[in-house]
């Protein structure tokens, strides 16, 4: 679901009351005797109102549609929410009699909670007439050949997070405002709306499982949308609209983004809901309908282990003074890595059963005659019922189309890479290659099959090739990691290859089984080296998809 929040038009509007006076008048004792700068000389403008606001939210769902119900959003204070409050730094711009843009030459602050603020415009009441016009426009740097003309907006395409939640930073990606002064009955009076003409974005990540969440910081997120989202030549019409024009001002570089990079504080991500004060992060664009692809890199405080989040949000109708909250679940897709038990041949129960220490490593405890653990159990684990045959293994060894990969896990509520095998699926080497299931069990080549079941192959067994090229589509894939354990510390040592018992285990004065094994160049359905009797090694045991 995405959530879209309005500026109401009476909360958007900035109302701000200007009090004018010419140079010499008694309006400079009003000032906050503390100030010690000397407060120049000129017109006085003063605001009581945040340089913008957001209280009510409508939610939306996925399609986009509005919901039935709307809810009350509560003004954040300052520095801790959409609110963004007043700074010394800011500065306004008026237009005179004579057409020129005037900037601001003063700004005081003149309550605690920086809601309310005075400027000071240059010359003298004469100079400015009921209905001219003002513009709250700071995105220009003074190296622009633009810098002098708020008609010119710069949104930028680099939005740093330095503070979850935090809007102040609001003026300097591009946020703008316009309006008209008008004279009250109050003599040399004015009062202004400043109209919003940019689109805003909060995005909301979450992630839902919590031990995961105690271990990962957000690092970085990317915006990615199917057309222009910031320039820094944007015109800022008298109507108050914000658009990219064809071409640019004479002088300008053409410079126009259709991504957005954030570099993040670190924000933590221990929230299993929303919680805009852990992470929200706020986005300036241009107005219009976008296909948005959000990603959110995560890294593992632990491990070490960075990984991006990729999110796509279509037909997000981004309106001016507006701003749509995007949730984003971050670990939806990131799937938890099941533990891989070793087992002895046709033992009743894994390796480590019964056998691990408080900090989850193995206590190196082997198996004797007996022991539930050792080989050839008069009850084998019911996962020996589920592995391959080795008729099956030749198939996926030869026509598996094993592509080596790195993948991301969760194990034991961190972040891991995970080297391995994406292999096809059995039902989509069926299809194929042309065989029924029947034919894939119980025997290999499709033409002159030789069956293998219950019984050992022959050295060199079947051999395949392992790609290295990136494997694009894997919904028809699965995926075998390489083998791996639990060492000191909470960490995991990992091997450069994988093995997996395969049916058919021969009992003689020399002992074979037969196994999957794998690295990054090759893939074989092939015997174990033969062995003294009672002297098997513990592989993996699991079922192939």
């Amino acid at each position: 679901m995405r959530l879209k929040t309005y500026f109401n038009a009476a909360l958007l509007c900035l109302a701000v009351s200007l009090f004018a006076a010419c140079a010499g008048d008694n309006l400079a004792d009003n000032n906050n005797k503390e100030n010690k700068q000397e407060i120049p000389q000129g017109v006085r403008f003063t605001i009581n109102e945040p340089k913008a606001n957001a209280k009510s939210r409508v939610v939306i769902n996925e399609d986009g549609t509005v919901a039935a119900k709307t809810r009350t959003f509560i003004t954040h204070t300052p520095g801790m929410g959409a609110d963004a409050f007043w700074s010394d730094n800011d500065y306004i711009w008026v237009k005179n009699n004579a057409g020129v843009w005037k900037k601001s030459i003063y700004t005081a602050i003149t309550t605690p909670d920086k809601k309310h603020a005075m400027f000071i415009l240059p010359g003298k009441l004469s100079d400015y007439s009921d209905g001219c016009s003002v513009i709250y426009n700071m995105s220009q740097p003074a190296s622009s050949p633009l810098a002098g003309n708020p008609e010119y907006l710069r949104i930028d395409h680099l939005q740093p997070k330095n503070r979850p939640n935090d809007f102040s930073d609001a003026g300097a990606w591009g946020d703008a405002g316009i309006g008209k002064a008008k004279l009250t009955d109050a003599p040399g009076e004015f009062v202004f709306q400043l109209a919003h003409g940019v689109s805003y974005l909060c995005l909301l990540p979450r992630c839902e499982n919590a031990a995961l969440g105690q271990n990962i910081i957000l690092k970085k997120v990317k915006l990615l949308g199917d057309h222009y989202l910031t320039a820094t030549f944007c015109n800022f019409a008298a109507d108050g609209s914000v658009y990219i024009p064809s071409t640019p001002p004479t002088g300008v570089p053409s410079a126009m983004y259709g991504n957005i990079d954030s570099d993040v504080a670190n924000f933590p991500l221990t929230n299993t809901t929303q919680d805009i004060t852990k992470n929200g992060c706020y986005f300036i664009i241009v107005p219009g309908t976008y296909n948005f692809t959000i990603t959110y890199t995560i890294k593992d405080k632990v491990t070490g282990i960075e990984t991006n989040i990729e999110k796509k949000v279509n037909g997000v109708d981004c309106k001016a003074g507006e701003i749509n909250d995007i949730p984003a679940w971050i670990d939806k897709d990131l799937k938890i890595q099941p533990p891989l038990k070793y087992y002895y041949p046709m033992a009743a129960q894994d390796l480590y059963h019964n056998h691990l220490k408080a900090d989850g490593t193995y206590d190196g405890v082997e198996p004797q005659y007996g022991d539930d653990r050792y080989w050839g159990s008069a009850t084998p684990n019911p996962v020996f019922n589920t592995i391959p045959n080795l008729n099956e293994a030749r198939w996926y060894a030869a026509k598996g189309d094993a592509h080596w990969a790195t993948i991301t896990r969760v194990m034991d509520g961190h972040l891991w890479h995970i080297n391995g095998i994406w292999l096809k699926k059995k039902a989509k080497i069926m299809v194929d290659e042309g065989i029924t299931k029947e034919q894939m069990e119980s025997g290999y080549p499709k033409n002159n099959p030789d069956d293998k079941r219950d019984y050992y192959i022959e050295l060199p067994g079947v051999v395949g090739s392992v790609s290295s090229a990136p494997l694009l589509n894997t919904s028809d894939y699965f995926f075998l990691p390489v083998l791996y354990e639990k060492i000191a510390g909470g960490l995991y040592s990992f091997a450069p290859d994988g093995e997996y018992w395969v049916g058919g285990i021969y009992f003689g004065s020399l002992t074979f089984a037969n196994i999957i094994s794998f690295n990054s160049s090759e893939i074989k359905a092939v015997q174990t080296e033969p062995f003294e009797l009672y002297s098997f090694s513990a592989y993996y045991a699991r079922q192939f998809e």
